[in-house]
């Protein structure tokens, strides 16, 4: 699926950065992370922050990336409990009478990677490890 010719974002790796610190304006320091969705053919990365690592935090996180890119077809992840979450979220989502009306032939698949394979997913591994360096040098 990485090699076939599609629309950007059709087939998505999404994943979390580590805890990043930031310093609020009332000069606090809080943790922040980063949900990286990148394009499987073209490598193109879409980066949101998130506040913490719950499941409404990451469908707001989706919802602002399908609304920028498009609504992918295939999402692709590792087993964490925050993505196990977002998936059957999804799909009782798909089930919903309006939004198959809304959405009729565009459901979404979650694949999970292999557990205790994180080799899957170096696609998108190798590009938060980029993103991290990128922000802390930044």
């Amino acid at each position: 699926m990485r090699v076939d010719d599609s629309p950007p974002f059709a087939v998505t790796g999404v994943d979390f950065t580590g805890a990043l610190s930031i310093r609020e304006s009332s000069g606090s320091e809080k943790k922040v992370y980063i949900c990286l969705f990148t394009c499987a053919s073209t490598r193109a990365v879409q980066l949101e922050v998130v506040p913490n690592l719950t499941e409404d935090a990451f469908m707001n996180a989706f919802r602002r990336f399908a609304s920028r890119k498009s609504m992918p077809h295939t999402v692709l992840s590792d087993n964490a409990t925050t993505f196990k979450a977002a998936s059957r979220h999804l799909q009782n989502l798909m089930q919903s009478p309006s939004i198959q009306r809304n959405f009729s032939n565009m459901g979404i698949t979650w694949k999970f990677i292999p557990t205790r394979a994180p080799w899957y997913g170096g696609w998108w591994e190798r590009l938060i490890g980029v993103t991290k360096s990128a922000v802390k040098k930044t």
